[in-house]
């Protein structure tokens, strides 16, 4: 997946929908920080029919990245948790809330 031209393209578009921003540092941290990496909120293995869909991915900073797996790694109940926040970010930021 990551290798692929298609992937490539995809994260591109996923910056630009996110201007270049990290959506969990600005709801999360109230910080205006810039994103370097798209991150699959259903992540490839567990849902691989939604790799390349715009809407499961969140531009976020690679420490920003790291928090969110560290609530996916804590339980299930923090990575559904942290899920749904990624969701509600990416909707705040669209004009959703």
């Amino acid at each position: 997946v990551y290798h692929s031209t298609e992937w490539k393209s995809l994260v591109e578009r996923c910056k630009a929908s996110c201007n270049g921003l990290d959506l969990y540092a600005l709801y999360a941290e109230n910080k205006i920080r810039l994103g370097k990496t798209a991150h699959h909120i259903e992540e490839v293995l567990e849902c691989p029919e939604l790799a390349y869909e715009l809407s499961n991915l969140i531009y976020v900073s690679f420490s920003s990245h790291n928090k969110i797996h560290h609530a996916y790694n804590k339980s299930e109940l923090e990575k559904n948790k942290m899920k749904e926040f990624l969701r509600e970010c990416l909707k705040r930021y669209r004009g959703g809330v």
